[in-house]
């Protein structure tokens, strides 16, 4: 096992539609979480801007945030014993697609990321396992994301449990952001699923 291996398994756990799993990026050592992985309030949606470095996604927070009151997204955060907001993930529960390899009963994950400071200490594995668990329970057999192909760490932490790629994506979406300005992201990613059950 490499030292970037070991790091790795050492973690227990981008944009909105494209995953970019930070936890795996750094690590600084072994700690411990002193928190709770909940479901999303109302009243975090300010908390995930964290600080003004999301603060563009405003609007596609607000229309996912509504999306979860109906059932068609469910949204996890990892907050910390003190109410600091330290990780999230956000999943779109049989969301539209035109991918023949994913089925159309499928969870597809996005918005996945935990704060620098909090890296190293489980959250990321925490929160995919949530994930895994509410497939599971609403008997959904696979889970999707996409990660840019520019994070390598993110790739092998998603590929060492279980995720397998199953085509290239352009990364090319656009979304109104917070002054109401139509903006374009270009990250290309690979699309990665795992079959649940």
């Amino acid at each position: 096992m490499t030292a970037q291996d070991a790091r790795l398994s050492s973690i227990n756990n981008k944009t909105p539609g494209m995953t970019i799993l930070s936890a795996a990026e750094e690590w600084s050592g072994p700690r411990s979480f002193d928190g709770e992985i909940r479901q999303m309030r109302q009243e975090d949606l300010p908390l995930i801007e964290w600080g003004c470095e999301y603060l563009r996604y405003r609007r596609v927070y607000r229309e996912v945030f509504r999306n979860s009151l109906n059932g068609k997204s469910i949204l996890w955060v990892a907050v910390t014993s003190t109410g600091e907001m330290v990780g999230q993930v956000f999943i779109n529960v049989n969301p539209t697609h035109a991918y023949k390899l994913i089925p159309s009963q499928s969870m597809l994950i996005s918005s996945f990321r935990v704060k620098r400071d909090y890296r190293g200490c489980g959250i990321g594995s925490s929160l995919l396992k949530t994930c895994e668990r509410c497939a599971r329970e609403r008997e959904i057999g696979f889970l999707w994301l996409n990660c840019s192909k520019s994070n390598q760490n993110a790739l092998t932490f998603y590929r060492n449990r279980g995720f397998e790629i199953f085509r290239s994506d352009p990364g090319d979406w656009q979304y109104i952001d917070h002054n109401g300005n139509i903006r374009r992201e270009v990250d290309p990613a690979w699309s990665l699923c795992k079959r649940i059950g």
